[in-house]
């Protein structure tokens, strides 16, 4: 609305600016000026509401009460599977558009749902496997973890996602650089988007605790992060002046002050897209090369490593649960880290934390990095199409309005309400969330990191294992298998159906 008043103000003061220049040539004076500008008010109206009006364009049907079958998992049920209102605004959210759509098309949204966790693996991707095989039809859609549902989707399991109908992912409801990213040669077998809480919830953030930095005189974050200059040699020099001895026995100890707290882990493997080195590029004919073993990643390697080994940083901030946003970082809620690293969705979790906090992009490489970027953790729900499943129309006017309706209910109240007003403590953190919100990339190399012989947890070993990484010889031994792995992916994408 701020936006079309000032169009609608611009349009006017010109009218009238240049109504007062020709106002001696023969114009109408004042009588036209109101007219002319009446009209223009009338018209930037229009173009207003004809730029911003969005719909999914989808046909009117009618299904007859039909079942839609999706296989979803239980620890993250709560992206699809709601009962009754709570009270809670992303609970009700959730209820509210499944209804809609179910009202809308006269069709019962039936979710499934068994063990989805990384440990679950196998007999998740199993009980796909074997209702397609079976031809049982027991599932249409199913919505489960990217990292390990990527090996059934080029083993040809599943559909591409570009040939069924209704499925616009021009629309923003999807996330395109994640469509755009994980096509190759005319196929995308799995697609995320606004459809599911994971993609907002699980993206790599930072947080930074207030009074520390006013009593650190660390300086205005908010303002480092739009001026360009936080980068992780930034994150260095800044982590480097906090820490103490709190408990008073002499070492620095799970107890203590530290200017970094990281559980590690997979946030180590976040550098890839926040440092900006892919694990693989395009070539001339669009398909996969490996591009890993490079001066940049050795570069990244190099800053990460000083960063995570630093006295100043608490490696082993590991109380993160499942699902990701239940897990409480202790060390910052008792006012023990000034920088923490964590999930967006663990925002929610510290709502009780007395001491004001800000939310920032995690650091990239340096400033002539041309934006800050993240991702999703590796379990953020992707859907797919079993190969058996025919009736593509159903599956995709149903699966388009789902995220549709998402976008217009599931996301403003999570993004909106539950982190931008009842938990984000200020307007600086409004403004954060949103660039994180652009800037939010995949990489196609960490995304099919499984069938490339778990090529994306090389940084993160190597990163943990010692003090002085020695990427390239680690790379070097496994280079074989990795090629391998991607070989198969590309032999995947050449001979499936276009």
């Amino acid at each position: 609305m701020k936006n079309t008043s000032f169009k609608i103000l611009s349009l006017l003061l010109a009218i009238i600016f240049a109504a007062g220049i020709f106002a001696g040539c023969g114009g109408g004076g004042l009588d036209a000026v109101a007219s002319d500008a009446a009209e223009a008010t009338t018209a930037a109206e229009e173009t207003t509401a004809a730029e911003t009006e969005l719909t999914d364009n989808l046909p009117e049907k009618d299904f007859g009460g039909r079942d839609f079958k999706v296989l979803i998992r239980t620890e993250w049920a709560y992206e699809f599977k709601i009962t009754e209102e709570t009270g809670d605004v992303v609970n009700d959210a959730v209820l509210q558009r499944n209804r809609a759509v179910e009202d809308r098309f006269n069709a019962v949204l039936n979710f499934i749902d068994i063990a989805g966790s990384w440990n679950a693996n196998a007999a998740f991707t199993n009980t796909v496997k074997s209702s397609i095989m079976a031809g049982d039809g027991a599932y249409d859609m199913v919505a489960s973890y990217q990292a390990y549902m990527v090996s059934p989707a080029i083993e040809g399991y599943f559909h591409n996602l570009l040939t069924i109908p209704y499925l616009d992912f021009e629309k923003p409801w999807w996330s395109k650089l994640a469509n755009d990213t994980l096509t190759v040669d005319g196929c995308l077998y799995l697609a995320t988007g606004d459809i599911t809480l994971t993609f907002w919830e699980n993206l790599y953030v930072n947080l930074y605790n207030k009074a520390l930095a006013e009593k650190y005189q660390i300086g205005d974050l908010n303002k480092l992060v739009l001026d360009g200059g936080w980068t992780v040699d930034k994150e260095y020099e800044i982590t480097s002046k906090v820490s103490g001895d709190v408990d008073g026995d002499g070492v620095l100890g799970a107890a203590d002050l530290y200017g970094l707290a990281t559980p590690g882990g997979n946030h180590l493997r976040a550098y890839l897209v926040t440092n900006v080195c892919p694990i693989t590029e395009m070539d001339d004919t669009g398909y996969p090369v490996l591009c890993f073993n490079s001066e940049r990643t050795l570069n990244v390697v190099e800053k990460a490593s000083r960063l995570h080994w630093a006295d100043s940083t608490f490696r082993k901030c590991s109380e993160v649960g499942e699902p990701i946003a239940s897990g409480t970082p202790v060390i910052f809620a008792e006012d023990r880290a000034l920088i923490l690293d964590c999930f967006l969705g663990q925002v929610s979790v510290l709502r009780d934390m007395d001491t004001d906090f800000g939310v920032i992009p995690r650091a990239k490489f340096d400033e002539s990095q041309d934006s800050y970027y993240t991702t999703p953790h590796n379990s953020v729900t992707m859907l797919c199409f079993p190969i058996t499943f025919t009736d593509l129309e159903f599956g995709g006017i149903l699966t388009e309005a789902l995220c549709a309706a998402s976008y217009d209910t599931v996301k403003p109240a999570f993004y909106e309400v539950a982190l931008k007003t009842k938990y984000a403590r200020d307007t600086d953190s409004e403004a954060m969330i949103d660039l994180i919100r652009d800037s939010i990339m995949f990489d196609f190399g960490w995304v099919h990191s499984v069938p490339m012989n778990s090529i994306g947890t090389l940084l993160q070993s190597v990163l943990e294992a010692s003090s002085t990484p020695d990427f390239a010889s680690k790379y070097a031994a496994q280079e074989t298998k990795f090629e391998e792995g991607l070989v198969k992916i590309r032999d995947a994408y050449a001979n499936a159906q276009k």
